[in-house]
This record gives C-alpha cells, sequence and structure tokens, in this order.
C-alpha cells in the first residue's frame, strides 16, 4: 500500500533532518564559534539542494533497484 504524503509526513521529514543535522555537529564537538562560522559559510556557498540533493538521489536510486519502497513504517496521518 503506497500512501501518498500528508502534511504531517513533510513535518516528520523537517523535524528529522533537523535533528540529524544537530546530532552530527554535536558529535564532532563543534563550539558557538565554529557554528557561527559553519552557519556563515553554508549561507554563502549551500543551498538546500546541495545539501539534500545527494541523500534524495541516493533515495530514488535505491527504490527504483529494489522496484519500490520499503512498506510505510510510520503514520503520522489521522486521514485514514
Amino acid at each position: 500500500m503506497n500512501i501518498p504524503m500528508q502534511y504531517e509526513d513533510y513535518s516528520h521529514l523537517e523535524a528529522a533532518i533537523r535533528e540529524a543535522v544537530f546530532n552530527a555537529l554535536e558529535d564532532t564537538g563543534l563550539d558557538a564559534d565554529g557554528a557561527a562560522k559553519l552557519i556563515e559559510t553554508m549561507g554563502k556557498v549551500s543551498t538546500a539542494a546541495d545539501l539534500l540533493g545527494p541523500g534524495l538521489r541516493d533515495y530514488k536510486a535505491k527504490v527504483a533497484f529494489n522496484g519500490g519502497p520499503k512498506p510505510r513504517s510510520i503514520y503520522l496521518s489521522s486521514t485514514f
């Protein structure tokens, strides 16, 4: 069963990305000055597409290779 993404799904994806970035930075031990420099640098050279594109392309290739997505494991919307 393939259920189209709902608003709640996008909210979940946004929160998961935010948490992953936070955890990755925390794992590096980045201090406040380093975080400020990273924000400044990324604002100049990166876009969301630059940062998310590789992961999205990898996922699309995996789905194509496997013949479809894995079964949905979370249900955030109450519309069904």
